[in-house]
């Protein structure tokens, strides 16, 4: 129930974002043994947020290539790890960060989503300002 509760939470972000331009991928995948079909839509629901775009996967792809990828200066993840596998993790890139070999370093690398709404919602705030234009001299 932690992902349920997660959600909620970076839901309550986003409403403060509102205006925001912020792209959000929700990956889903199975932790527990009663995860195997995939999210129900209750669970789905708990992300009604048009910025966010939610994926099932069962093979935990993603999760995969985020623990391959993680490198300084990206945080080291405090939490929610087993293995190959993690969950209940929130990853936050950079204005205009795109993925090519490798996923690029995030700013806030942790979970419980819940536990650090407070840094998500930072890193939000903080990517929302205007950018000081940069001079050539």
């Amino acid at each position: 129930m932690t992902c349920l509760r997660g959600a909620s939470a970076f839901d309550s972000v986003l409403k403060r974002h509102g205006g925001a331009p912020v792209s959000v991928f929700a990956i889903w995948h199975p932790i527990l043994a009663t995860d195997r079909l995939g999210p129900a839509r209750w669970a789905l629901n708990t992300l009604p947020d048009r910025r966010v775009r939610q994926y099932w996967d069962a093979e935990r792809l993603v999760a995969s290539r985020m623990i391959a990828d993680a490198r300084p200066p990206q945080p080291e993840l405090e939490c929610c790890r087993r293995d190959d596998t993690i969950w209940d993790v929130a990853a936050v890139y950079r204005p205009g960060d795109t993925w090519t070999d490798k996923l690029p370093t995030a700013v806030v690398f942790n979970g419980s989503v819940a536990d650090i709404a407070s840094e998500i919602d930072a890193a939000i705030a903080a990517s929302s300002q205007p950018q000081p234009e940069k001079t050539v001299q």
